[in-house]
């Protein structure tokens, strides 16, 4: 009699705002991720990676193995409520990629509802378009925009209302960043690149935003 080949786990990468993913599709169609990637996603000591996870998630917590089809050997990996939980509490501890991880993955998931909200699809390449432009739109807000509203005036608090200025010049919704769709949110990052070189060039706040 001839005995069943286990089934291995299918691997995707997929990059997420510059962290690139390895997924784990187990044979019942779960997903996970493993434990060594975890580590090397978040800069760990990946000669302890497992007992570090186990801290993370608690005593109570069970790891389940799997081969996958680039190893034969089995691994740990993390069930992705797992590794939700996992980031949390790292980005609580103050790790830095893992705080991002979790600004950015909060952002995709009010997208994600605000479609699902009105029945629309949202498809792989928007969200892959979103994520990238929002980490983009994070890390340059302030030097793109905020410091030159702060160098012209270092007392103001008026950053919202100022930001709500430059959407209207764009013809931008005024709502928050985070449910604009992939191609508002790289028109913003454009316009406000276009005010950073303004502002370079020698404009002051009022004729910048006028030549948007």
């Amino acid at each position: 009699m001839t005995q069943k080949k286990a089934e291995k786990a299918r691997v995707a990468t997929y990059d997420f705002a510059g962290i690139e993913l390895e997924i784990l599709q187990l044979p019942d169609g779960s997903f996970g991720i493993g434990v060594s990637q975890f580590s090397d996603h978040f800069q760990l000591d990946k000669s302890i990676a497992t007992r570090t996870v186990k801290a993370l998630l608690g005593a109570e917590c069970q790891l389940d193995k799997t081969t996958s089809e680039l190893h034969p050997r089995k691994i740990n990996y993390l069930t992705l409520e797992q590794f939700e939980k996992a980031v949390l509490k790292l980005a609580f501890k103050g790790n830095d990629l893992a705080r991002h991880f979790v600004e950015v993955s909060v952002g995709l998931s009010l997208i994600q509802v605000a479609h699902d909200a009105f029945g629309l699809k949202y498809e792989a390449e928007s969200r892959q378009r979103f994520v990238r432009f929002r980490a983009y739109h994070k890390s340059h807000y302030r030097p793109h925009f905020t410091d030159w509203l702060k160098a012209d005036y270092p007392d103001r608090k008026d950053y919202g209302k100022q930001m709500n200025y430059l959407k209207v010049r764009s013809e931008l919704p005024l709502i928050p960043v985070d449910q604009y769709d992939d191609k508002q949110i790289e028109k913003l990052n454009e316009v406000e690149h276009a005010y950073h070189v303004l502002r370079k060039a020698g404009f002051d706040h009022e004729t910048a935003l006028k030549q948007i």
